[in-house]
This record gives structure tokens, sequence and C-alpha cells, in this order.
């Protein structure tokens, strides 16, 4: 009920997948916005033939077909950074 609460109120929270590690990457490989699930924060992209969830470690504005780096997964989402 609080995790709702929080959602509906726009605080920043933790989800489940915050807890599980990191597990870097050992080449950078590129993906593609597909869509803004919620700006500065949470992603869809394409990656290797599919569509996954992706965030980034800083708040960053990406928009569709936008190419971005990624670095990392946690669990089934990925960490991207945005090409320089």
């Amino acid at each position: 009920m609080l995790r709702f609460l929080e959602q509906l109120m726009g605080e920043d929270m933790r989800s489940d997948e915050d807890m599980l590690p990191f597990v870097p990457l050992t080449f950078e490989d590129e993906a593609v916005v597909r869509d803004v699930v919620q700006q500065g924060r949470l992603w869809r992209v394409a990656y290797k033939g599919t569509q996954w969830n992706a965030r980034c470690q800083h708040s960053i504005m990406l928009k569709p077909g936008d190419v971005v780096y990624v670095i990392g997964r946690r669990g089934i989402t990925l960490l991207i950074e945005p090409q320089q």
C-alpha cells in the first residue's frame, strides 16, 4: 500500500529491482529508445532484437529514436548512458 501511495504522490522510491546486483557488460552495445515511460527515469529500448526496460543512473532527456549505450543490466532492466 505504501508503494502505491508513493507512486501516486510522485515520491522517489526503490523498486525490488534496485536490490538486484548490477551486471556490467564487458563491452558497450548500442540500443535505440522506442518509448518514454517516465521522462528522465525509465524508457523502453530495442536491444539485440528485443524490447527492454532501461534506466540511467542520472536524469537525462531522451526521445524515441535516440541511440544510447547499454552499460549493464540489473535484473531485467538495462542500464544505459546517452551517446556523447
